[in-house]
């Protein structure tokens, strides 16, 4: 079994510094990375002058900062969330234990509240969820892993959005002809109600750590960061690829 990964104040005070430095590079906002050393487990999220609120599928509205644009109309946004909890002091240094941190990519226009969730890149840590043991969240699931919500982002309580940029921008000439075109005014309920049911694919963890190639792997897909070194390469290289696939939506 792994072990929970635990660090001093002093060393996550920096490792939020490099996810800040990290964040900004991939955004065009003035991004900043607020931390709340208040409450348990600590939380960081974005803040900055040039950042914009949104609503949220689950939970209070958050800051999302504008990544690249797609179309004239149509950009990428980032949200970000990670989380630790405390432990037990070494003497006079307070310590704490890795949760979870979440990359949460959004599209929608400057300045409007609604900018659907599209999909997220999660890793959950080992570390007491639940009980009195260390266990990875979701027993089974992937991490990291993506996670998918469009559709429940598009779908949820009946109110379907105004797709028109977002089809604009995913259309090609090829798909052009299967592109389902919706239109608000007259959408049917009743396939609502069965696009509702797909909303839990959005609970699917899709692994993104997974050599199930590798004899000797025995189909792990599970791992834990030994270390905030391996946090900080997973985020770098996340938003290296997440921007290279968004290029091709450009």
């Amino acid at each position: 079994m792994p072990d929970k990964l635990i660090v001093s104040q002093a060393q996550l005070g920096q490792h939020f510094q490099n996810v800040q430095a990290l964040l900004i590079e991939h955004t065009t906002a003035n991004t900043k990375l607020e931390v709340n050393w208040g409450v348990m487990p600590v939380a960081a999220g974005l803040v900055g002058s040039d950042c914009e609120m949104v609503e949220r599928q689950r939970g209070p509205k958050a800051f999302v900062a504008r990544s690249k644009n797609i179309t004239d109309n149509l950009s990428a946004w980032f949200g970000y969330r990670e989380e630790w909890g405390a432990e037990a002091s070494a003497g006079a240094t307070n310590r704490f234990s890795f949760r979870a941190m979440s990359l949460t990519v959004h599209f929608g226009q400057i300045g409007a509240l609604n900018k659907p969730q599209i999909f997220r890149a999660e890793w959950s840590g080992f570390t007491n969820w639940s009980g009195t043991s260390p266990s990875f969240q979701a027993p089974g699931a992937g991490h990291p892993h993506w996670q998918f919500d469009a559709i429940e982002s598009f779908f949820s309580n009946h109110q379907v959005v105004d797709v028109d940029d977002l089809r604009e921008a995913l259309r090609s000439d090829e798909t052009e002809e299967a592109v389902l075109e919706f239109e608000p005014n007259q959408a049917n309920l009743s396939q609502l109600d069965e696009l509702e049911c797909a909303t839990r694919l959005s609970r699917m963890h899709f692994a993104s750590a997974a050599a199930w190639w590798r004899i000797g792997d025995q189909g792990q897909h599970a791992h834990a960061p030994s270390s905030i070194i391996e946090l900080k390469a997973w985020l770098g290289r996340t938003l290296e690829y997440i921007g290279e696939e968004l290029d091709r939506l450009a």
